[in-house]
């Protein structure tokens, strides 16, 4: 148990918290259910969560493995986050969310539509997924066409994965798998596309850096008892990181990732499309590999 590890998942329908030795052998794991609502004058396809109450249960979890896991807060040396694929928050200029949604809210179905009806093929090529409905892009344009108030305040858009690495190093980190599942760069390269983004409704200045790293702060270290300066890594989409836990980063391997939902993924060299847009690519955490799923 020497340098023991968090690993902290936002999924769909529950969040999970699992410590770790130093091998990445599981130790202990804590759960708590996620809870969602529709906001007032939205239809029932939307759907959000309450930041302030996710951060309370990851600190309730964490508490809890500690415990039964008989380990000093202090002893941790990392936290690695995972997190739901098409789940996002939008941050104002103060850095306090707007808009906090998981991945079945589906309030964008129309804008999605549209955007497919114009762009489909290109969307497909570029972000490696279709339809749009579940993408930033369309819940962008949902918000900018029924709550300006919201897109005007947007100042940044993050994974729920870099959302919560926001909350605990205060800096904005964007993990490339993990924005690719929203629809926020280009599949191919793995980088941003401004070209693109503009086209779809995205403007550049709310795409923080790529970046996956960043350092636990001492507000978030002194409120769990950890040790402020740790490392705090985003790894990547859930599913993504249920293959690495299957132990698969190998070419033509494959593996079926069953939770809420359900998804079989098998990794390729290179991005694999299908001509009649049936399938999705997706990027895998080490930078040399996709996913056909």
């Amino acid at each position: 148990m020497d340098n023991p590890v968090l690993a902290l998942d936002l999924g769909t329908s529950s969040l999970h918290c699992m410590l770790a030795d130093s091998l990445g052998t599981p130790i202990v794991t804590a759960s708590s259910s996620m809870s969602y609502h529709t906001p007032e004058g939205c239809s029932q396809l939307a759907r959000q969560f309450d930041p302030h109450e996710v951060v309370r249960s990851v600190g309730t979890l964490i508490s809890k493995v500690l415990s039964l896991g008989h380990i000093e807060a202090r002893s941790i040396s990392a936290v690695g986050i995972t997190s739901q694929r098409h789940g996002m928050v939008f941050l104002d200029k103060e850095g306090a969310e707007v808009y906090s949604g998981p991945s079945i809210d589906l309030r964008a179905v129309f804008e999605g539509a549209a955007m497919d009806e114009e762009l489909g093929e290109e969307v497909y090529l570029v972000t490696g997924h279709f339809p749009s409905l579940l993408l930033a892009p369309a819940r962008l344009s949902w918000f900018r066409d029924h709550l300006p108030r919201v897109y005007e305040k947007t100042t940044a858009i993050l994974s729920i994965g870099g959302w919560l690495a926001y909350k605990l190093t205060g800096s904005l980190l964007s993990e490339p798998s993990l924005d690719g599942e929203l629809g926020l760069l280009d599949i191919r390269t793995g980088q941003r596309c401004p070209g693109f983004m503009d086209r779809v409704g995205v403007p550049s200045r709310l795409l923080p850096p790529l970046s996956y790293e960043g350092c636990l702060a001492p507000q978030p270290a002194g409120l769990w008892g950890l040790k402020a300066g740790i490392p705090v890594v985003v790894a990547g989409p859930d599913t993504q990181c249920g293959l690495l836990g299957m132990g698969l980063a190998r070419e033509g391997l494959a593996g079926a990732v069953v939770g809420w939902s359900g998804a079989v993924q098998v990794l390729t060299p290179s991005p694999c499309y299908d001509s009649k847009m049936r399938t999705c690519v997706g990027r895998h955490p080490w930078s040399n590999l996709w996913v056909a799923e």
